[in-house]
């Protein structure tokens, strides 16, 4: 093989290295698996992807440019993370999940001054389905919406 072959070998090489696609990190299996990791951490059923809810996130997602955390209020139950930096979906969905720390199953309150209600809806039993949606902030940081359906957070139910 002279010089010029392999030459041009290693430039089709080098190409085809840079073409293949790469998986993005905020594909509807990256919100569905970090959701189901927590969930089957407390015994409930797994979620599945619901096209109808990630329509819905989308369409509220383009609104928010502006990074304010605004719900929807909409029909579905709703998680909204704001993110200083382009956060990933498991990134998003690991905030929703580390309000863990913050709730008491045997009384179903949060500690006094934060928020567990996100990780409630993840973790919520009867909830089947999910959708979401991330946009890039004129900030240039990252709003993540998650719909789902049934909503959670039925006052004075526990979640699971």
């Amino acid at each position: 093989m002279n010089i010029f072959n392999i030459f041009l070998l290693l430039a089709i090489a080098l190409v085809l290295t840079f073409s293949v696609p790469v998986k993005a990190q905020d594909e509807p299996d990256d919100y569905v698996d970090a959701h189901n990791r927590a969930r089957i951490d407390v015994g409930v059923s797994p979620l599945v992807w619901n096209e109808t809810l990630a329509d819905y996130a989308e369409a509220y997602a383009e609104l928010r440019h502006d990074c304010r955390f605004v719900l929807s209020g909409g029909p579905y139950g709703e998680v909204i993370v704001v993110g200083k930096g382009d956060l990933t979906a498991k990134e998003a969905v690991t905030v929703m999940v580390d309000q863990k720390s913050d709730y008491f199953y045997e009384t179903n309150t949060c500690r006094t001054g934060k928020s567990c209600d996100s990780y409630k809806q993840v973790v919520w039993k009867n909830t089947v389905s999910l959708g979401c949606d991330k946009v890039k902030c004129d900030n240039g940081g990252s709003f993540t919406i998650c719909e789902y359906y049934p909503s959670g957070n039925v006052a004075g139910e526990k979640p699971f």
